[in-house]
C-alpha cells in the first residue's frame, strides 16, 4: 500500500509498505501488531521489499525474513512493515536517518489501522541490522509522535551504530573493503539532507563519478559488480576530508543517544562480521547508562543474518511477553559481551567474506567516466561529472542530483525536489484495488489465501505498472 508519512526534509511524502494479517477473527481490541523495519537492500526504488519477486535483486535477503516473520503472524500477530522514504517509491532515501525511519515506520501502524480496523493499538517494534538502528529511534519516539497508540516493546537484531566509527575504518583500510558501498550509502544520504555536507571534501576525484553506480542495482550489486566491488577502500578519500558536518550528523543518528521508555531487546550475533559484536557491545552500555531497561543477548555462533534464525525463539517469547504485560528484566547491571572483534570485510547486511566475485549482476554498471580536464574550477567540474553520470541512469535528473550530492542547488534543505502533498495524493491514486482511503492507498485490500507473509495481506503496488508485488 501507499501511505502518508513526514519526510526527511520536511512535509509530507509518499511510502509504500506491506501488511500481513493473520487468519480467522481478531481478539478483543484487535490484533498485536509489529511494526518490522527491514535491513539494507539499496538506494534505488526498486529494492523495495514490497517490490521483491522470486528474480528480485535482494531476494535471498529478503526471503530469509520470512521465516521469522511468517511465526509472528502464525502466532497472532499482525505485521506491517513500511519501505521506508525512496524505497518503492521515487528518491532520495535517507539511508541510516533514524528519525524519517522510524516516522515512517509509525505511520505505517496509522495509515495500516486505516486500512484493517480489526489492528489494535498496541505495538511491538522489530528491525534488523539497518532496521535495528531504525528501530531503536522508532521504540524512543514512538510514544510522542504516536499517542494514540501503546509501545510495549522494541526488538532490534544486530543493529547498525558506530557510524563514525565505521567510516574511519574504511577510510584506513588498504584492500578492498565490502563496508565501502555501505559508509557511501551514509555520506549520499547524509549530504542529501545535510547542505553542509559536501562530497567533493571528503572523496577523491576518482570517486566521484562513480556515486551513480549505487544507484544502480540494489546492495548485492553494489558488493559484486562494478567499481565498487573492487576499489581500493582508503583511496576513495580525500588524505585529510572535512568531515565536520558528517561528524555532528552522524552523532545524531547514533541509536546509543536514545532512551527507549517500553522494555528494549537487542540480539547480537558473536560471529557477526557485518556489525561488529564490540560495537554493539557498546551500544548497549550506552543505551543502559542513558536509562533504558535493556535485555542484552549474544547469540553464540551466529552471523549477521543468523542471529535472527538462533535468537528467533527468545524473541517469539520476549514480544509475547510485553502483550501480556509481564514485567521485563534487564541485565545493564551486569552487561553480557558478544564481542570485541574489529570491523569485518563485508556491507552492512550482507556477510561477505574476502574480496568480492565479479558476479555481472542483473543490470550493467555505469563504465567509468574520466574527470574533464578543461576550464572552471574544480567543484564545478565535479559537479559536471556526477550530473552527466546521474542522467545516464536517471534521465532528466543529472543536475538535481549532483546538487543534492555536492550541498548545494535545488530545493529545501537536501537540494532535490521533494515528494510533497499534491505528489503524495497522486501516487496515492495510482494504487489499484481501493483508491484512497482517508489518504491511505489501499492496493489489492485483503486477499485472502496469501502466501509467505500472512494468510491475508494488502498487497503493494508496483507504481510503474500498477500490479501487485509479492508482501516481504
Amino acid at each position: 500500500m501507499l501511505y502518508h508519512s513526514t519526510a526527511a526534509a520536511g512535509g509530507s511524502t509518499a511510502v509504500s509498505g506491506t501488511i500481513a494479517i493473520p487468519p480467522g477473527t481478531p481478539p478483543a481490541g484487535g490484533w498485536p501488531v509489529i511494526t518490522w523495519t527491514h535491513g539494507t537492500t539499496g538506494l534505488a526504488p526498486v529494492c523495495a521489499p514490497s517490490r521483491d519477486t522470486p528474480t528480485g535483486p535482494e531476494h535471498a535477503y529478503l526471503a530469509g525474513l520470512r521465516t521469522l516473520l511468517d511465526g509472528f503472524v502464525a502466532r497472532g500477530y499482525a505485521v506491517v512493515a513500511t519501505d521506508y522514504e525512496g524505497l518503492g517509491t521515487p528518491e532520495p532515501h535517507p539511508f541510516l536517518q533514524g528519525r524519517p525511519n522510524a516516522w515512517n515506520a509509525l505511520d505505517m501502524l496509522r495509515a495500516a489501522r486505516r486500512v484493517e480496523p480489526n489492528l489494535g493499538t498496541r505495538y511491538a517494534v522489530l528491525g534488523h541490522s539497518q532496521g535495528g538502528h531504525a528501530a531503536l529511534f522508532t521504540g524512543a519516539l514512538g510514544p510522542d509522535y504516536l499517542p494514540e497508540f501503546t509501545h510495549v516493546g522494541t526488538l532490534a537484531f544486530a543493529p547498525g551504530s558506530q557510524i563514525m566509527g565505521r567510516l574511519d575504518a574504511v577510510r584506513q583500510a588498504a584492500g578492498v573493503e565490502l563496508s565501502l558501498p555501505y559508509v557511501l550509502y551514509v555520506l549520499q544520504s547524509y549530504a542529501g539532507t545535510n547542505r553542509a555536507i559536501n562530497l567533493t571534501k571528503i572523496l577523491a576525484p576518482a570517486a566521484l563519478p562513480h556515486l551513480p553506480d549505487l544507484h544502480v542495482g540494489c546492495m548485492t550489486h553494489a558488493l559484486t559488480t562494478g567499481y565498487w566491488s573492487t576499489a581500493i577502500a582508503k583511496d576513495q578519500f580525500l588524505p585529510a576530508p572535512d568531515l565536520t558536518a558528517f561528524r555532528k550528523m552522524a552523532a545524531e543518528n547514533e541509536p546509543g543517544s536514545l532512551r527507549i521508555a517500553a522494555p528494549t531487546m537487542i540480539m547480537q550475533g558473536t560471529a557477526d562480521r557485518t556489525v561488529p559484536p564490540g560495537w554493539t557491545d557498546s551500544l548497549a552500555g550506552q543505551l543502559c547508562a542513558n536509562g533504558t531497561g535493556l535485555a542484552y543477548r549474544p547469540v553464540a555462533g551466529r552471523d549477521h543474518n543468523g542471529v535472527m534464525v538462533g535468537g528467533a525463539e527468545e524473541a517469539h517469547a520476549w514480544v509475547a511477553a510485553r502483550f501480556a504485560g509481564e514485567v521485563a528484566a534487564s541485565n545493564c547491571a551486569a552487561l553480557p559481551k558478544a564481542g570485541a572483534e574489529p570491523p569485518g570485510r563485508s556491507g552492512l547486511d550482507r556477510p561477505w567474506q574476502g574480496k568480492p566475485r565479479q558476479a555481472g549482476g542483473r543490470q550493467q554498471a555505469i563504465q567509468p567516466m574520466p574527470l574533464p580536464r578543461h576550464g572552471g574550477e574544480a567543484g564545478h567540474d565535479r559537479h559536471d561529472v556526477i550530473g552527466q553520470a546521474f542522467r545516464r541512469v536517471r534521465p532528466g535528473r543529472g543536475d538535481e542530483a549532483a546538487d543534492r550530492l555536492l550541498g548545494g542547488g535545488g530545493d529545501g534543505a537536501g537540494g532535490l525536489p521533494r515528494l510533497g502533498v499534491v505528489a503524495a495524493r497522486a501516487l496515492d491514486d495510482q494504487a489499484a484495488g481501493g483508491g484512497r482511503i482517508g489518504g491511505v492507498a489501499a492496493g489489492g485490500l485483503l486477499q485472502q489465501g496469501g502466501q509467505g507473509l500472512g494468510h491475508r495481506a494488502a498487497g503493494p503496488q508496483d507504481l510503474g505498472q500498477g500490479r501487485p508485488s509479492a508482501a516481504l
